[in-house]
Parts: C-alpha cells; sequence; structure tokens
C-alpha cells in the first residue's frame, strides 16, 4: 500500500538552486525533472537532461539543482508497505 505523505507539481526554481539534505527522507522520494539537471549520487555528479524520472530510497542523502538554467520538477514524498528496488520493476 502506497501513502503519500507530500507532494508539488512544477515546482519552479532560479538557476541557483540547489537541494541538500544528507540524511534524506524517512520516506521515499519519486522525482520528474523537467529541466536540465544535476545529481550527486555517492561520490559521483551526473548531468541529466529533461524529463528524467528518479526515486530515492528512504533515508538516502539527497544533492541535487539545476544546471545551467532554472531548475523545475514535480515531486512526490511517500511511504510504502514494501520494499522498494530495482527488482519489482519501478
Amino acid at each position: 500500500m502506497f501513502e503519500i505523505q507530500r507532494m508539488g507539481c512544477s515546482c519552479r526554481h532560479d538557476s541557483s538552486f540547489i537541494f541538500d539534505l544528507p540524511l534524506g527522507f524517512d520516506g521515499y522520494l519519486m522525482l520528474y525533472v523537467k529541466t536540465k539537471a544535476f545529481f550527486r549520487i555517492g561520490e559521483e555528479t551526473i548531468i541529466v537532461e529533461p524529463e528524467t524520472f528518479i526515486i530515492y530510497n528512504r533515508n538516502s542523502p539527497l544533492y541535487y539543482g539545476a544546471a545551467g538554467g532554472a531548475y523545475v520538477n514535480d515531486w512526490m514524498l511517500f511511504n510504502c508497505s514494501e520494499v522498494l528496488d530495482s527488482d519489482i520493476g519501478i
């Protein structure tokens, strides 16, 4: 069962936007990024193109932001009763 905690649609930030939450959230974070952006995953920083979708696991470090222009995304913070991982096709 899924339980949505919070969500936002078409959230717009300027070109200086950085989201930094070292301990992450107690739930899963789903992002649908509509603009070019960067993500730091572990020690690697990657640049992604618009229309990127990512789900962060609970308590995962979060560090991402704008890459060369405004940053726009849809997001949802949620919990679920099953463990989400790549083996279940999400």
